[in-house]
């Protein structure tokens, strides 16, 4: 019927088409395979390319390239097929893996392929700069772009550094969790440790991608160093693995102990209750600290800490016994034990002889055949002396002493007086420049606290101040000269017993501050010569003007037992030289230092506090850093024009007359000014101008200078004596009442004085334009420069001194009307 035939066409139609669309199909794809390259480059004749694209036929390869928009040619984009067929795209010289849903390298069978990766990858270059890939892509070429340029060779290392960190840096970007290397998580965890806060402020601005403050936390976790867990079965631990790092020659060490005061205070802090002392059941008073010191390298470090209420002698002789041997077995060879001048140390070193006694040298606990060394803290002994000295009774506070360089066997005695530096630094207090410089009212009277700062100790005995007592100007006061022959012994002693580098004496220019390397030295010799001074001295058996026993005994046992442990290091170690300053306490005297300091500066801290500060210190030494160069940066400040108008000053004949007494200090003052200049100069020409060299006629203007110098000294010429003593009248005038207000008012004193001086100088005369090409009024600007560094350093120590004389006389006032 006619529904049969109508079904029976459409069957048919439906067949013939189906036969046309896989011909066609067919047709289709014979039309657009490709199975070899030559028949790729034959379909890419009637290929048409986008205007994105730059087609490039070469024998072995097709590109498609994209070329950034700049005045060099630079490809931005590329799609490559090989001559096996492989297509590859590139952004810049980094290889594509995956863009859109197209993964690379892929392998083109059909041309239409090629297409769809042109049109993906010219997608994906029209996309939003934003885009998660595309800034994936980038911090891929990134990392590329560093790895190469860190097989590069630097100049210098820290280059280096600088391209790994930002390498680290980038590669964090890249990983959603990030791995930290190495040497950033020791880097981070050594500056959390130095400042929590700073660490925390450094990450919260987001220059950085740093770990989380308890990633450091475990990482500090895992090294056992706090010395809180070394009371017990763990006694030393840190020691032994200190011991097991060093290197065979450093660990020849002395033991060090002090005693710091605690504030006696029991704490329970994770787990854990501190305070109480170790040999009682009461909260710890003070704490032994001991510390080891390499004598032949820079190395040291606490080794333990020793909470107590109250011990004597013996309770402590067993401890230092224990302790002694303990660290014997690690590997380290003690050769001394250092301690101050307390009575209770050398009755605890007595123990190790029999009977009892406290001498210079012992035989050691853990080998009789080695000798075990006691020797005295240099630094306590020398702040002893001063004490001894300030404190006498006798009228202008003397100290009667036997000659020390006089011959035969009974020198004269000598007087020297304290007194005489009051007087000394009284007649020239309210100087800018003075012939003892070092001489201020905080070490002639010092407070009880005072008295422990070495600093104001030295500058009592000090090269200077000799100089300045033997000059003329000093030769009025009584007993000026044998005084500054007792300064002179002890600044000689303690020049020899605090070197603590193998180059100080020539960099110094000075013998006796030169290592010992033979056992006959000037520095020996000395020693010995003072070991037979003191016996002489005590032989005298003055009523008054002489040390106390306890510290002319700890003087004398000082230098005989330096003298024999010097000996001992030569002879029996075999070491090339000997620094006499390793047997001293400073070392440790800093490490209280930095307790109190990482305490918030207290004085009084608790024993935990001392825990978790020496834990901090020893994370700093175990974690290693790699080596770096420090960079430094130097910022260049805008002068700021002072304001010369408001100050009307001059100098006139009356001034220089005023003057006229101190020209022995300002000579002294121009000769470094001119040294200043010189080394900005670096001129020999200008050095006519300015110094004057092998000066064989002595001018009394000169004496303090010939007084000091070792032979580097400069003796300066008139033009720059006369620079420094305008500038010195200029200073005076501007801090007088007169002009005292507008003059501290002002931002930069320092350029407001260089430009009121350099006018009222008269140097074109003397100053001219050198061979190198330096102008006089450069030449002058060094030198004035330098002057007004050293002028109102001294005006604001003279400006402190006074305020402390006032504060002093108020304070003595109110305890008269009291």
């Amino acid at each position: 019927g006619p529904e049969e035939k109508r079904s029976r066409l459409e069957a048919e139609a439906l067949q013939e088409a189906l036969t046309l669309s896989t011909e066609a199909y067919e047709d289709e794809q014979r039309k657009n395979s490709v199975n070899s390259f030559d028949e790729l480059v034959a379909a890419l004749k009637e290929f048409q390319v986008p205007d994105f694209w730059t087609k490039l036929v070469t024998d072995k390869q097709v590109l498609f390239l994209n070329f950034a928009p700049r005045d060099a040619p630079v490809v931005r984009y590329s799609v490559t097929v090989s001559s096996d067929l492989s297509l590859k795209a590139f952004f810049g010289d980094l290889q594509l893996d995956k863009v859109g849903l197209l993964i690379f390298p892929m392998c083109v069978s059909d041309i239409r392929e090629q297409e769809k990766a042109l049109e993906a990858v010219h997608g994906f270059a029209k996309n939003s700069p934003n885009d998660q890939q595309r800034l994936e892509i980038v911090l891929k070429k990134t990392v590329a772009i560093l790895e190469e340029l860190s097989s590069e060779n630097f100049p210098h290392e820290w280059q280096m550094e600088i391209v790994n960190f930002l390498m680290q840096q980038v590669h964090m970007l890249l990983s959603k969790s990030p791995n930290y290397p190495t040497d950033l998580l020791v880097f981070s965890s050594l500056v959390f440790t130095i400042s929590p806060h700073a660490y925390r402020f450094i990450r919260s601005t987001s220059k950085l991608k740093l770990p989380h403050p308890d990633t450091i936390r475990r990482v500090c976790a895992s090294y056992n160093v706090n010395p809180c867990t070394e009371q017990g079965t763990l006694f030393l631990s840190y020691a032994k693995r200190l011991a097991a790092a060093m290197n065979n020659h450093e660990k020849t060490v002395t033991l060090i102990m002090d005693e710091i005061h605690l504030q006696p205070y029991l704490d329970y802090k994770g787990g854990t209750v501190v305070g109480m002392a170790t040999n009682t059941t009461i909260a710890a008073k003070t704490a032994y600290v001991f510390m080891i010191q390499s004598l032949l390298s820079a190395s040291k470090d606490v080794v333990h800490i020793l909470p107590v209420a109250q011990i004597d002698a013996k309770q402590l002789h067993e401890f230092l016994r224990q302790l002694i041997n303990e660290l014997e077995k690690t590997g380290l060879r003690i050769i001394a034990v250092v301690s101050d001048n307390n009575s209770i140390n050398g009755k605890a070193m007595s123990f190790f002889s029999q009977p009892p006694k406290v001498n210079t040298v012992y035989q050691h606990p853990s080998d009789q055949s080695r000798s075990l060394f006691f020797i005295l803290d240099t630094v306590h002994v020398l702040k002893c002396v001063r004490n001894n000295w300030l404190n006498q009774r006798n009228s202008s506070k003397c100290m009667f002493f036997p000659d020390i360089n006089a011959a035969g066997d009974q020198p004269h005695v000598l007087t020297a007086s304290f007194n005489a530096l009051v007087e000394l630094h009284e007649r020239e207090r309210n100087e800018l420049v003075r012939l003892a410089p070092t001489l201020c009212l905080k070490a002639l009277k010092p407070s009880s606290l005072e008295r422990q700062n070495v600093k104001l100790v030295l500058k009592i005995f000090n090269i200077l101040t000799v100089a300045a007592l033997r000059s003329t100007k000093a030769a009025t006061l009584q007993h000026a000269k044998s005084t500054a022959e007792f300064i002179n012994n002890i600044v000689m002693w303690w020049s020899i017993v605090n070197v603590k580098t193998p180059n100080k004496g020539r960099r110094l220019r000075d013998k006796l501050q030169e290592p010992i390397t033979v056992v006959s030295c000037p520095q020996m010799d000395f020693l010995n010569k003072v070991v037979k001074w003191l016996d002489y001295w005590k032989s005298l058996k003055h009523d008054a003007g002489h040390l106390t026993n306890e510290t002319h005994n700890a003087l004398r046992h000082t230098s005989l037992a330096l003298v024999q442990v010097s000996r001992y290091c030569i002879q029996e170690l075999g070491f090339k030289y000997v620094l006499l300053g390793k047997f001293q306490s400073d070392c440790l005297e800093d490490r209280f230092g930095r307790y109190r300091q990482l305490c918030g500066a207290q004085y009084h801290i608790s024993i935990r506090q001392i825990y978790e500060s020496e834990h901090k210190l020893r994370l700093q030494n175990v974690l290693e850093l790699p080596e770096f160069d420090d960079i430094s940066l130097c910022a260049r400040t805008d002068v700021v024009n002072a304001a010369v108008e408001q100050f009307d000053v001059e100098v006139t004949a009356v001034d220089v007359e005023k003057k006229e007494h101190m020209l022995l200090a300002i000579t002294y003052v121009a000769g470094y000014c001119a040294h200043a200049a010189l080394k900005k100069l670096m001129c020999p020409f200008c050095k006519e101008n300015l110094v004057v060299d092998n000066r064989s006629l002595e001018i009394e203007a000169e004496e303090l200078i010939a007084g000091v110098t070792r032979g580097e000294l400069k003796f300066p010429q008139a033009v720059v004596v006369n620079a420094v003593l305008t500038m010195n009248i200029v200073l005076e005038k501007l801090s007088s009442e007169m002009y005292a207000l507008k003059f501290y008012s002002c931002e930069k004193q320092k350029d407001l004085l260089v430009s009121l001086t350099t006018p009222l100088v008269e140097y074109n005369e003397d100053l001219d334009v050198c061979e190198n090409g330096h102008l006089p009024h450069v030449v002058m600007g060094y030198v004035l420069s330098a002057a007004a560094n050293t002028l109102l350093n001294n005006l604001c120590k003279r400006e402190n001194n006074m305020l402390a004389e006032a504060k002093a006389a108020k304070r003595k006032l109110k305890t008269l009307q009291a």
